[in-house]
C-alpha cells in the first residue's frame, strides 16, 4: 500500500455524559486506529470549531481568542502525526498502525526542535532591537539566556577527564527546545543558579537576579506562544501558588535613597570638593530635580526642551520611548536651584543642552551608550569619595531617582502625581515601585526641592 495514511479528527460521544464528545485523532491505513487527545467539547461547540464558524461561536461564548487557542492545540496534534509519517518516509520505514501509535506519544516534531531556544532568543532580541528597546534591556535578556545555557549544559553531565565541557554539550544547548521549559525545569534552574555545583563554572547569584532572569524567560515564552511555536497549554508560569506552575516572586530588594539630612550635608560640603567631584554631585542634583531622570536622558536633553520663560523642561524617558504604548513627555517645573545648575553646565553651542556627549554621536546609539556608561562609571567613583567626605553612606547616580520617589511619595502620597512624575506606564507599576522604597518623612514636593537647596549657590 503506497498511499499515505489518512488523518483527521473524530468526535467520539461514547462514555461521555451531558452532551460532550471526546476528540480523537483517527488514522486510517487500510484499517484504522484512534489516538485520544486531552480535548473534549459539547457537540455544538465541536461543530463550530470544526466548521470555523465565527458568527455561531458568539452564541456559545467562544470568542476569537479562545477559538484560536483551541485550533493551535488541534494543529499541534496534527503536526506531530504528519511529521512522524514524514520521518518514516525519510527513513524508508514501512508504515504500521501499531508502530505509529506507540511512536506518536514519544515523538517530538522537528518544527519544535528547529525552533530551538537559542534561535528563538536570537529572533526575539532582533525584534526588540527593531522596536528600539534600551540596550540595557537587551543585555538583561542576553544574561538570562546565557544562564539558561549554563544550566542546560551542566545538566547534561557530559564532561571529559579534564573537567571541561565536551563539545557535544554545546550541541545539546543548540538542540534545546523552548517546549522543554516546564515547572520542573524552572525549579531546577532556580536551585542551580542559587547554589551551583563547584565544578559547574557558574557563580552563585542573588535570588532577585534569578527572579529577574525568570521574568526574561517568561517574556521569551510568551513570544514563542505568539509565534505559534508552543501552545498556551504548555505555559509553565502562574501568578498564583500552584504546584504545577512556577510563580515569579516579587523582588524583596529595597531601593536605596538619601534622606533630607544627607542632601543637606552634600550641599554644605561642596566648597571642600574638587571641580570634578562638584560636577558629579551637581549632576546628581540635576537628576533629582528632573524627577530622577537618568544620565542618558539628561545628556540627550536639547536646548529646545528648556523653556526659560515658562521655566519648564520637557523630555521623554529612553525606557518609555522603547514602549509604543507609552510615549508621553514629562514636564518638569524648573525651580531656582535647577535653573542655576542648567546655566552653569549649559552648552555654549549646539543643539544639546549639556556637553555630556559629542553631537556627532547622536546618529550612533552604540557610541552614545558607551559614552554614557563611561561618564556614569566615572561620576559614581567620584560620588564614593564625596560620600566619605560628607560622612554619609555610599551612593550612586541611580539613587537620585529613588531619592526623588521616596521624598515625593511620603510628601504627598499622591500616586497619580508620582506615576506621571516617574513616567510610569500605569499606576500598577508605581505601586510595585514604591513597595521597594525606604520609609522616611518629608514635606510638599516642590517646596521641598527648593528648601533643600536654598543654600546651594551652584
Amino acid at each position: 500500500m503506497n498511499k499515505k495514511p489518512m488523518i483527521k479528527f473524530y468526535a467520539d460521544p461514547r462514555k461521555m455524559a451531558f452532551g460532550y464528545v471526546s476528540i480523537k485523532l483517527k488514522v486510517s491505513y487500510g484499517k484504522r486506529i484512534e489516538i485520544p487527545t486531552k480535548l473534549k467539547f459539547k457537540k455544538e461547540e465541536w461543530n463550530i470549531i470544526e466548521n470555523h464558524s465565527i458568527l455561531q461561536s458568539k452564541t456559545l461564548n467562544l470568542d476569537r481568542n479562545k477559538l484560536q487557542q483551541i485550533r493551535m492545540e488541534l494543529s499541534e496534534y496534527l503536526r506531530r502525526a504528519e511529521e512522524l509519517i514524514d520521518q518514516y518516509e525519510k527513513n524508508q520505514t514501512p508504515f504500521d498502525l501499531n508502530r505509529f501509535k506507540n511512536d506518536y506519544y514519544t515523538f517530538t516534531p522537528a518544527t519544535l526542535l528547529q525552533s530551538s531556544f537559542s534561535s528563538l532568543v536570537d529572533s526575539f532580541i532582533q525584534e526588540k532591537k527593531k522596536n528600539h528597546f534600551a540596550k540595557s534591556t537587551i543585555e538583561s535578556y542576553s544574561s538570562a539566556t546565557m544562564a539558561i545555557r549554563n544550566y542546560v549544559i551542566n545538566s547534561s553531565k557530559i564532561k571529559n577527564k579534564s573537567n571541561k565541557r565536551n563539545p557535544s554539550c554545546e550541541k545539546i544547548y543548540e538542540n534545546f527546545s523552548i517546549a522543554s521549559i516546564d515547572f520542573a525545569f524552572l525549579k531546577g534552574f532556580e536551585k542551580f543558579m542559587l547554589n551551583p555545583p563547584e565544578d559547574s563554572g557558574q557563580r552563585a547569584i542573588s535570588e532577585s537576579t534569578v527572579q529577574s532572569y525568570l521574568i526574561c524567560i517568561r517574556a521569551i515564552f510568551n513570544y514563542a506562544i505568539s509565534k505559534g511555536i508552543v501552545t498556551q497549554k504548555m505555559y509553565p508560569f502562574s501568578s498564583k501558588n500552584n504546584g504545577n506552575y512556577y510563580k515569579i516572586r516579587p523582588s524583596n530588594r529595597v531601593k536605596k535613597s538619601l534622606n533630607k539630612d544627607d542632601i543637606t550635608k552634600l550641599v554644605q560640603i561642596k566648597n571642600k570638593l574638587t571641580v570634578a567631584q562638584v560636577r558629579a554631585i551637581e549632576f546628581f542634583f540635576i537628576s533629582f530635580h528632573c524627577n530622577g531622570a537618568n544620565l542618558k536622558d539628561i545628556a540627550l536633553l536639547k536646548v529646545k526642551n528648556y523653556n526659560i520663560k515658562a521655566r519648564t523642561l520637557t523630555f521623554s524617558r529612553e525606557k518609555s520611548r522603547s514602549r509604543k504604548e507609552f510615549t508621553d513627555e514629562t514636564m518638569i517645573s524648573v525651580n531656582e536651584p535647577l535653573a542655576r545648575l542648567i546655566e552653569k553646565y549649559r552648552s555654549s553651542n549646539g543643539e544639546l543642552l549639556f556637553d555630556l556627549i559629542e553631537p556627532e554621536f547622536l546618529s550612533d546609539q552604540n557610541k552614545i551608550s558607551v559614552r554614557i556608561k563611561t561618564i556614569t562609571r566615572s561620576m559614581n567613583r567620584l560620588l564614593i569619595i564625596v560620600a566619605e567626605k560628607a560622612g554619609i553612606d555610599r551612593f550612586s547616580l541611580s539613587w537620585a531617582r529613588h531619592t526623588f520617589a521616596t521624598l515625593a511619595y511620603l510628601t504627598d502620597s499622591n500616586l497619580d502625581y508620582l506615576s506621571n512624575a516617574l513616567s510610569h506606564s500605569s499606576i500598577a507599576t508605581t505601586k510595585r515601585y514604591i513597595d521597594t522604597l525606604p520609609v522616611i518623612k518629608s514635606e510638599p514636593v516642590e517646596k521641598l526641592k527648593t528648601e533643600l537647596f536654598k543654600n546651594d549657590n551652584a
